[in-house]
């Protein structure tokens, strides 16, 4: 080959080279961003989920010994203040007093402030007040994948949250609580009046169980926390197309949350 038609041809193979490497870096960069917690500066966009909170939920009534729902693990921003937060988590309630809750949360946390995701799970028991408790960091492994919340009536007036992920399990108990649930809620969850941020959220396989046996949601269920309704501003909710919980194979069906805040 003469000497120009050699360089034309390295000249070739060199650009070509360059832009499949700026494709793979491309590439790559996308996965990271897809697969990493959010991680952005706080925004400037208000909204009014304070002193009332916002939230995106659905819920099922009906007397239960077992709530549960699996939640793709995302990546929050806490709002600005310090005070307010954004949760992904499952509710299981006596309506609308007492109830023990469990998911992934930024913000306060049972006198500790975590400023990265982390599980956890709270409680309001009849004549006691409201309790929040820390459980883990969310692990950098877990992220991308599906945990799965549950709450479960253990008998003799104690419930259990429990946290099943894919770096590990937690659990916490709450005693000396005589409520009788009647109420699964699971969603989304935002106080504050700005700076919050969820990507999507998938709560998918919506269990409860008699007792013995475990069943998936087979109904809509209806929209909102007990005497209130969901968000209709911050907060995009709802069912999956084909995913709703009486579609064919939708195991429970899948609800999808996500705050731009």
């Amino acid at each position: 080959m003469p000497r120009l038609g050699r360089w034309l041809s390295s000249q070739f193979n060199w650009v070509r080279a360059w832009r499949w490497r700026r494709i793979t870096i491309a590439l790559a960069t996308l996965l990271t961003l897809i697969q990493t917690p959010f991680l952005g500066t706080s925004r400037a966009l208000a909204y009014s989920c304070d002193p009332s909170h916002c939230y995106g939920v659905v819920h099922w009534s009906g007397g239960t010994s077992y709530g549960g729902t699996s939640i793709l693990v995302r990546g929050l921003s806490a709002p600005d203040s310090g005070a307010g937060f954004v949760s992904n988590e499952i509710w299981f309630a006596d309506a609308p007093y007492y109830w023990v809750e469990t998911g992934i949360t930024i913000g306060p946390v049972g006198g500790q402030l975590c400023t990265s995701d982390c599980y956890f799970w709270a409680d309001t028991r009849p004549g006691a007040g409201y309790y929040e408790h820390f459980l883990a960091d969310v692990p950098q492994t877990d992220y991308g994948k599906s945990t799965i919340f549950g709450v479960r009536n253990q008998g003799g007036g104690t419930f259990s949250a429990e946290v099943s992920g894919y770096n590990g399990s937690y659990y916490g108990y709450s005693m000396g609580n005589s409520m009788s649930p009647n109420w699964i809620q699971t969603g989304m969850e935002l106080q504050g009046s700005s700076g919050g941020y969820a990507l999507q959220a998938q709560y998918s396989s919506n269990l409860w169980s008699d007792g013995t046996n475990y069943y998936f949601q087979t109904n809509d269920g209806g929209n909102g926390p007990p005497g209130g309704s969901n968000d209709t501003t911050e907060i995009t909710w709802g069912w999956g197309s084909g995913q709703h919980p009486g579609d064919p194979n939708s195991n429970g069906g899948t609800w999808y949350t996500q705050c731009g805040c």
